[in-house]
């Protein structure tokens, strides 16, 4: 599915438990990710996040249990709690330099976890990095080049 240019928001639970949706395009128009936007949907396998976003809500990918990877774009500067926990195939995910808020538990129950690859700006900021990320996945953060 690819969401029509011209949109600036996702709405809230727009494709809540959409099963059947297994690949989603997102245009360069969107702004916002609303909450639970996405949540439960469990074909999914891999997201990118445009330039143009500049936030992703609470819960906004929660149970998207087929997601493999996640790449978020500079631009995006929020980024809510628990936007992509549950997301049990997650196997790796990147986070921009232009991130200045990271909810709580973004990652919880993310059991396949093998990379956080974050940008520079963000890598060199190792105390913010400790007190967003449990100990187990900070052993995951790798700097992007």
């Amino acid at each position: 599915f690819a969401v029509p240019e011209g949109i600036t928001e996702i709405e809230p639970g727009v494709f809540f438990k959409r099963h059947s949706l297994n690949k989603i395009t997102l245009p360069e128009s969107l702004r916002i990710i609303r909450e639970s936007a996405f949540w439960g949907c469990n074909e999914i396998k891999s997201i990118y996040i445009p330039k143009s976003v500049t936030k992703i809500e609470r819960l906004a990918f929660l149970e998207c249990t087929s997601l493999e990877k996640i790449t978020i774009s500079e631009g995006v500067t929020e980024i809510g709690e628990r936007a992509f926990e549950d997301c049990k195939s997650l196997r790796e995910i990147y986070l921009p330099d232009s991130l200045t808020t990271i909810g709580r538990d973004i990652l919880d129950r993310c059991e396949s976890l093998e990379r956080i690859e974050v940008g520079p700006k963000l890598f060199a900021n190792k105390k913010y990095l400790k007190e967003i990320f449990p100990v187990q996945l900070y052993k995951l953060i790798y700097k992007s080049n």
